[in-house]
């Protein structure tokens, strides 16, 4: 069983080749030059829960990924067993060296808040490759990580982690209730779209 087959059976939404090599390419280069928006939180860097910047990408290009994540939809909601509305303005983030996300939901409803408003399933895509040595365009650590217990709950795996693997243009969504995170990047920069697909009036 391959990693991706791996992936289908603990139950994430997977797509490979879901944007053409030439659109990855393009959001990668804007990406790598382009100023961007601290999204840094937390305190000390010893309490900070994530470091990364979000870049604003050429309005063609969020345009093109905006539309091929609203076709998807239909998909995804089906996959998950849920009713969404829309999805939500993605956000193109970049992870320079020692950048990371630390475990974390994205809805929470163990606490009666969701995190981040009426989200319920987190997508995340790939623009650039993971590599073990330096080279342009590629980066190393940076891995995404995935709770097991919480995609598999009763199988006795307490505190393991499986990390999805990437691939330009793959596409990844998962329960946003599943507690994730981004191991610090080694080397280069970590290119991904992150965006939540959602339910409710708050959906776009």
């Amino acid at each position: 069983m391959t990693t991706f087959e791996l992936s289908s059976a603990l139950g994430l939404f997977v797509r490979r080749d879901f944007l053409p090599p030439p659109l990855c390419a393009r959001a990668s280069r804007r990406m790598r030059a382009a100023p961007g928006l601290d999204v840094t939180a937390g305190g000390n860097a010893s309490e900070q829960a994530r470091a990364a910047l979000c870049v604003a990408p050429e309005a063609a290009v969020g345009e093109a990924v905006a539309g091929r994540l609203r076709e998807v939809l239909p998909a995804v909601a089906a996959h998950f067993r849920v009713e969404l509305a829309g999805v939500a303005q993605p956000r193109f983030l970049r992870y320079d060296k020692g950048d990371f996300l630390a475990f974390h939901r994205d809805r929470d409803d163990l606490s009666g808040a969701p995190a981040g408003g009426p989200r319920q399933v987190t997508a995340v895509l790939f623009l650039n490759a993971e590599a073990e040595r330096p080279g342009e365009g590629r980066y190393g650590g940076g891995a995404l990580e995935f709770y097991l217990p919480d995609l598999l709950p009763h199988a006795g795996y307490e505190r393991a982690r499986f990390s999805f693997p990437a691939r330009p243009g793959t596409l990844v969504a998962f329960d946003a209730r599943v507690r994730h995170q981004v191991r610090p990047v080694t080397h280069g920069q970590r290119h991904t779209v992150v965006t939540w697909f959602q339910e409710g009036s708050a959906a776009t």
